[in-house]
């Protein structure tokens, strides 16, 4: 009789508390992260066209918790006056949104976005390198926390078209995130292909979205991989997987999206 009672009970303590959590290892929860440059809403087929709820869906239909977006535009009078953080942040059921201007464009602001599911408690917008008369762009930064796992730095950048601004721009993103005492999660358009010698030191000290490196540019025919995805080696995160949205034309890019585990 003893022993069946402790047999039954054997079984009743598995089934309450799964194997994972009794050795300690805790239950694995998932957050997922998209980077999408949006060709300021702009299908690239349909010249002067803004449409924006295709862009939404898109990040919607991906269950990403965290959009970091490039390309953004914010009262411009090519995209007749949208604030469009705002707009998809109401369109994609993301919340959250902050919007980093670089530069002035068209009447309004040009730059990035972060659309989150979770409040910021906190952002902050960085100049990067940029040269004399040159484009100036920027790395935007936001702090929140994921349930069961804590406070992160969540960023994205779109990086400068000629190599010798970028190498500058990506040592200086790196410098950024080193600086963080928080698990980090970035991305964006990076303008360099994975072979190219600046990435390196991204690719030594962060986990990242390959290899193989998804193409992501253009969205027809796509043969080249200039955006990514990353977190910290020592963040708390897992790569579970990564893939690219392919077959849409509501950008020149296509959409990348990164699902992190975590334990809790």
């Amino acid at each position: 009789m003893k022993k069946i009672f402790l047999f039954a009970f054997a079984v009743l303590v598995i089934q309450l508390f799964p194997v994972s959590v009794l050795n300690g290892k805790g239950r694995n929860k998932e957050v997922k992260v998209i980077t999408y440059n949006i060709h300021h809403g702009n299908p690239p087929a349909e010249k002067g066209k803004i449409d924006l709820d295709a862009i939404a869906e898109v990040i919607s239909n991906s269950k990403a918790d965290f959009a970091l977006l490039q390309e953004v535009e914010n009262g411009t009078t090519r995209s007749f006056g949208m604030n469009q953080a705002k707009e998809l942040s109401q369109k994609s059921g993301l919340r959250y949104y902050l919007f980093f201007k670089a530069i002035d464009f068209a009447g309004g602001d040009y730059g990035i976005a972060i659309l989150s599911r979770f409040p910021a408690d906190s952002s902050k917008s960085i100049r990067l390198f940029a040269q004399e008369g040159g484009e100036q762009r920027v790395m935007g930064l936001i702090y929140t926390a994921i349930p069961g796992f804590g406070k992160v730095c969540v960023a994205t950048t779109h990086f400068d078209l000629p190599n010798k601004i970028r190498t500058v721009q990506v040592t200086q993103a790196d410098s950024i995130l080193k600086a963080e005492s928080l698990p980090v999660i970035f991305g964006g358009d990076l303008n360099a292909q994975p072979d190219s010698p600046e990435l390196k030191i991204l690719f030594e000290n962060y986990l990242t979205s390959g290899p193989p490196h998804r193409f992501t540019f253009p969205n027809k025919n796509p043969d080249r991989t200039i955006d990514y995805l990353f977190t910290g080696k020592k963040s708390g995160f897992k790569i579970k997987d990564y893939s690219v949205i392919e077959n849409i034309d509501s950008s020149d890019h296509l959409p990348l999206t990164m699902t992190l585990l975590y334990s809790f």
